[in-house]
């Protein structure tokens, strides 16, 4: 085809799809129903003339027979339920990864309280330290006025029952 060719094509088919659309006109048929039908199922530009549309109705590739569509429905189901058994498996993993916090978490609080029990025993033991350390002191302040050495002191008192563990 040479410009003139295209030019005269291209002005054609403007003028055709203008006056169409002037006219309001739409396409009506037995692949436009079925486009209406089932969207998607005519390919675009296989129009074909009324007679070769009635003898040639089995051989359409265009068509999309009701078996077509019920198998593409019953593919889809499947993957449905395909979707759904994983979200079900998903969903058992989840329960029972919560179920191994819940635990986790229940070990957490009782090594918690047990450190809590732990430092309040150590807070106690300190300050029966820190009271026989002054006591110490009155003792060793007592025993340096006397003299006494320092010590012989410490291990008479370490033996005696005054000073408390």
């Amino acid at each position: 085809m040479n410009a003139k060719q295209i030019v005269k094509q291209k002005t054609r088919q403007s003028k055709v799809l203008s006056s169409r659309d002037y006219r309001k006109r739409t396409s009506s048929g037995i692949a436009s129903l079925r486009e209406r039908v089932f969207p998607g199922s005519v390919k675009k530009g296989t129009r074909r003339p009324r007679v070769a549309a009635v003898k040639d109705m089995d051989k359409d590739e265009t068509e999309t027979s009701e078996l077509d569509v019920i198998l593409e429905a019953c593919k889809k189901i499947d993957d449905g339920r395909e979707k759904i058994k994983q979200l079900e498996d998903s969903n058992e993993k989840l329960k029972d990864s919560n179920e191994k916090l819940k635990d986790s978490n229940e070990k957490l609080k009782d090594s918690y309280k047990k450190l809590e029990d732990y430092i309040k025993k150590l807070e106690d033991r300190n300050k029966t330290l820190e009271d026989n350390i002054k006591v110490l002191d009155v003792d060793y302040a007592a025993a340096d006025r006397r003299g006494v050495d320092n010590y012989s002191w410490l291990f008479e008192n370490l033996e005696s029952d005054e000073v408390r563990a």
